[in-house]
């Protein structure tokens, strides 16, 4: 699971304070604000999935490797 589409960026005080949990603990906790949104823009997509499946994953990777490579002009 160490892939980009695995990651979400979150201030260093957040980051320490996920480790383990289940994602739903995680999601709510750190990725919702108290208006149930997020102040993260990567993290938008994250709160429209139930689970955070390696199937998710990889179609996530697969998305964020195309924005790369759209954005950056690595064609």
């Amino acid at each position: 699971m160490h892939k980009i589409g695995n990651l979400i960026p979150l201030t260093k005080r957040h980051n320490s304070e996920a480790q383990n949990y289940e994602f739903n603990i995680k999601k709510d906790r750190y990725f919702k604000g108290k208006s149930g949104t997020t102040t993260y823009a990567l993290a938008t997509q994250v709160l429209g999935y139930k689970e955070w499946t390696p199937a998710v994953v990889k179609q996530r990777q697969q998305e964020l490797i195309q924005k790369y490579i759209e954005c950056w002009c690595l064609k």
